[in-house]
């Protein structure tokens, strides 16, 4: 979640959700929809913003696909602090 605050918004709300070894979007959107925590994330009525991603991994990691949806709903642009 540090990505959102790096983008430069400062974040008022903010969810994320993580699966892996899903083969499809529609596998893991099932998966998420099924758990309580993660589908409160989705159906949040607050949120403005979504990304998500997916990514592979051909090597020695436990699971060859991992996903991700960060939402959230942001205050504004972050303003620099100066020095």
């Amino acid at each position: 979640m540090a990505q959102a605050w790096h983008s430069g918004l400062c974040i008022s709300a903010l969810a994320e959700n993580i699966a892996a070894g899903q083969v499809n979007v529609t596998d893991v959107i099932n998966s998420w929809l099924n758990s309580g925590g993660h589908c409160r994330n989705i159906m949040a009525s607050g949120m403005q913003s979504l990304g998500a991603g997916m990514a592979r991994n051909n090597g020695t990691a436990t699971y060859s696909t991992y996903w991700t949806m960060v939402a959230g709903t942001p205050f504004g642009p972050r303003v620099p602090i100066q020095s």
